[in-house]
């Protein structure tokens, strides 16, 4: 099903599945949250965990499993937050990796391509641009997990995920202390009104049902879940076809490149198709459902793809969250593109058409300076050492085979 961060029920997530990515979600409870949140301090603090923290990790451990045997790779993520934040920390030795994978490839298809420090003013931004685009694909492939082990890793070293399930907790108490406070209130003016009026019993009985009226949506409360473990079936996507839409009165707003800091050149040939078929999906799919038209307001991120230049673009939903502010507006501005994101002026599909002028500015300081002074020369001479072990073991194959022809041995 669609990952949906609204209040929505089961039967209409069900009405998205035609047009979304197979995921499991598995209710967090507050004792899981809690058990997590002392799993991240104590990291924090080099402290171990205690029995019952243990063992509630370990049961979302073999939940994530238990998908992971019908998925076999997948993304584990908290409703809104993955760990991403994590998965490009600078010392992420998995994420080096598969960076490295991806300049090793970029190299040898345009050997010039990742020379940063020979290039200057244009050539230089193509060149930096090349290399975060192999940063943000690095980065997709790193959410990529295949046990529950990898999965908690992710999202145990992650401090947005932190934040969320923090965030949670504290809203969760606040709702059941003002729940509280509401029935304490509720028994006490009925008491005054009681003794004022000198109500009869009938409605003194009247009083109590009030209280356990009470009671009863504070136990309700209690097994609400709110927030998800959400393990979503792995699917290699292009992030380059990879875009957020917006929806203001259940209209279609503005469409924008999901990662916005990149350019994608090729994106240029097919701006017009994406943005006629993503608005026919929308009237056809999306308009006309009722818990949708409902809402009125929401973003939904999706991806495209094409089997074949002459099969359709098919367009797939990965995720329905709120119209807030809060969420990234992609190439937008929340403020200077109100009227377009709010729909009071017309409908804008925007994809990056240029280089940013330093696209390695959108990295941090210790990124920018790993790739140039590190990831680069590895990928170069990683490629070269290869290539020069590669001739010398066929020359010395051609000669065996002279040898062998002319006789010598």
């Amino acid at each position: 099903m669609v990952e949906i961060n609204l209040p929505l029920k089961n039967a209409n997530k069900k009405l998205l599945k035609p047009y979304s990515i197979r995921t499991h979600y598995y209710p967090i409870s507050v004792d899981q949250i809690n058990s997590l949140l002392n799993y991240h301090n104590n990291l924090r603090l080099s402290k171990g965990l205690n029995k019952q923290d243990k063992q509630i990790i370990l049961e979302l451990e073999k939940k994530i499993d238990k998908s992971l045997r019908s998925f076999k790779n997948a993304i584990v993520k908290i409703t809104g937050s993955c760990a991403l934040d994590y998965i490009r920390e600078p010392t992420n030795k998995q994420m080096i990796e598969n960076l490295k994978t991806k300049l090793k490839i970029l190299y040898k298809q345009k050997p010039r391509s990742i020379m940063v420090n020979k290039a200057q003013g244009k050539k230089l931004s193509e060149i930096q641009n090349s290399i975060l685009n192999c940063f943000v694909r690095a980065s997709v492939d790193t959410l990529k997990v295949s046990t529950g082990k990898q999965a908690l890793k992710l999202l145990l070293n992650s401090r947005k995920v932190y934040k969320t399930l923090f965030d949670y907790k504290e809203k969760y108490e606040t709702d059941k202390r003002i729940q509280r406070f509401q029935a304490s209130q509720m028994t006490r003016n009925e008491k005054e009104k009681k003794k004022e009026k000198k109500l009869e019993v009938e409605i003194y009985e009247e009083e109590e049902e009030h209280i356990e009226f009470y009671k009863e949506k504070e136990k309700e409360t209690k097994k609400e879940h709110k927030i998800f473990l959400v393990v979503k079936k792995w699917i290699k996507i292009d992030p380059m076809l990879e875009f957020r839409a917006f929806v203001k009165n259940n209209n279609l707003t503005a469409v924008t490149q999901r990662h916005p800091e990149v350019y994608f050149p090729q994106l240029e040939n097919f701006t017009k198709d994406i943005s006629r078929e993503i608005r026919s999906f929308f009237t056809t799919n999306l308009q006309n459902l009722d818990f949708l038209s409902n809402i009125k307001d929401y973003i939904f991120d999706f991806f495209i793809y094409q089997k074949s230049m002459f099969d359709e673009i098919k367009i797939t939903i990965l995720g329905i969250d709120s119209f807030n502010k809060q969420k990234s507006p992609g190439l937008f501005d929340w403020e200077l593109d109100h009227d377009v994101l709010f729909g009071k002026a017309k409908y804008q599909f925007r994809f990056r058409m240029k280089n940013l002028p330093k696209p390695f500015d959108m990295l941090s300081d210790e990124w920018t300076k790993n790739i140039e002074n590190k990831l680069i020369l590895e990928s170069i001479y990683g490629n070269l050492t290869r290539n020069i072990i590669f001739v010398i073991l066929l020359i010395l194959f051609i000669i065996l085979f002279v040898c062998f022809i002319l006789g010598v041995f």
